[in-house]
């Protein structure tokens, strides 16, 4: 019994260990250089602060807070023309306002939420990255390149970003394992939390159909689509179910209608956030244009670009499904401005998957991460003393 209890431990703990060191390391480098700089930095700033005396916290919460919190406490509110917060969706803050109602306050629950989260979406990354790749050092890379990447101090803030990357690479995982109804759970979650969680609908339809001998490019052949006929007759029950994957979203459209008459006045109300519609090079060259000057803009570019070229990468190795998911992440908000494209990747796992397993055991693997860490600090410092990074 002994012998085996041991064995048990020594499998979590292998599961773990890497995902671990990497949430605890990361999370104390954004904590450390967050309140340092809340500390000795002289904050005017005309907006508000939720703990300004608790340094160690208060950095979590800036900018977009204000409108998850607002919800939070008031719920959701429209005025046309107007920046409001139905443009931001419910499942983080009602997560948040259950909490409240159990006596944690919200940015102590966000708190609890986004490091569970994260730290799950730690777990989950490696266990996808050993499946795919085989290789431990590839897995270790995703999780440090995750954990350090210069704008992961969003994970430890009062935002969405770790509950959406969790539910992202739940859904990931779930359609690995062949888990349809798990991961349509997964994914009708993430399309009630961020936009781009509606863009997990044609990944899981892809790899669906992938699954049955069906793919975009073998389109044209006929044996393909004699085959995709049998395998939708015998599996129609599950087709039927993966429609389902934007129920998250439909729900909440229909909560607007009851609620303002208008099931699209979240689109409306972003589109007041100033972000009009430009086309990718005419941004890309607006990009280029000002990078030399602003490293905020200049780490927004090459973000975006290094984005697409591991797209190719994302097709060749994960299929065409999850490289869908990446060009519609960067594309959409890429044509309309960038602002914010280093936060926009966060959650985009398959980029880090690829990019892990392109490092390898590169002697560049260490400088890079060192690299990284020196652009985290940097930047979750920014954040802390209200200069917007992302």
């Amino acid at each position: 019994m002994q012998s085996i209890s041991d064995a048990n431990y020594k499998s979590i703990w292998k599961l773990i260990k890497v995902p671990l060191l990497a949430f605890l390391i990361s999370r104390a480098i954004c904590f450390m250089a967050g309140s340092l700089f809340v500390a000795h930095a002289s904050i005017e700033h005309p907006f508000w602060r939720m703990a300004p005396q608790q340094p160690w916290i208060d950095w979590t919460a800036r900018f977009d807070t204000g409108w998850y919190h607002g919800i939070v406490i008031n719920g959701y509110s429209y005025v046309p023309g107007v920046q409001s917060n139905v443009a931001f969706f419910p499942v983080f803050p009602s997560i948040i306002a259950i909490l409240n109602m159990c006596g944690i306050p919200p940015l102590y629950g966000a708190l609890i939420i986004n490091h569970l989260a994260f730290f799950g979406a730690l777990i989950i990354l490696h266990r996808i990255a050993l499946k795919h790749t085989s290789d431990p050092a590839c897995a270790d890379n995703a999780c440090w390149m995750l954990a350090l990447f210069p704008t992961s101090f969003f994970f430890s803030c009062y935002y969405t970003e770790s509950l959406f990357l969790l539910l992202l690479l739940g859904c990931i995982h779930s359609i690995d394992c062949k888990r349809w109804g798990l991961a349509v759970f997964m994914a009708a979650l993430a399309s009630a939390t961020r936009i781009p969680g509606a863009f997990l609908y044609p990944v899981i339809l892809l790899e669906w159909l992938r699954v049955g001998g069906w793919t975009l490019f073998g389109i044209g052949s006929r044996t393909a689509w004699v085959n995709l006929m049998g395998y939708v007759r015998t599996n129609w029950k599950t087709l039927l179910l993966i429609q389902l994957s934007l129920s998250g979203l439909a729900a909440f459209m229909v909560f607007l209608t009851i609620r303002f008459g208008d099931p699209l006045v979240f689109y409306k109300s972003q589109q007041t956030w100033g972000r009009p519609w430009q086309g990718v090079f005419r941004v890309v060259k607006q990009a280029i244009k000002h990078s030399p000057v602003d490293p905020v803009e200049m780490t927004n570019l090459t973000c975006f670009l290094i984005g697409l070229a591991l797209t190719i990468i994302v097709y060749r190795r994960l299929g065409e499904g999850y490289a869908l998911f990446c060009l519609l992440g960067l594309l959409l908000p890429g044509s309309t401005s960038l602002l914010s494209m280093s936060r926009f990747v966060l959650v985009m796992p398959p980029l880090f998957l690829c990019a892990g397993a392109l490092m390898g055991t590169s002697v560049w693997r260490f400088p890079l991460l060192m690299a990284m860490t020196g652009l985290l600090v940097w930047f979750t410092g920014r954040h802390a003393v209200w200069s917007f990074v992302a």
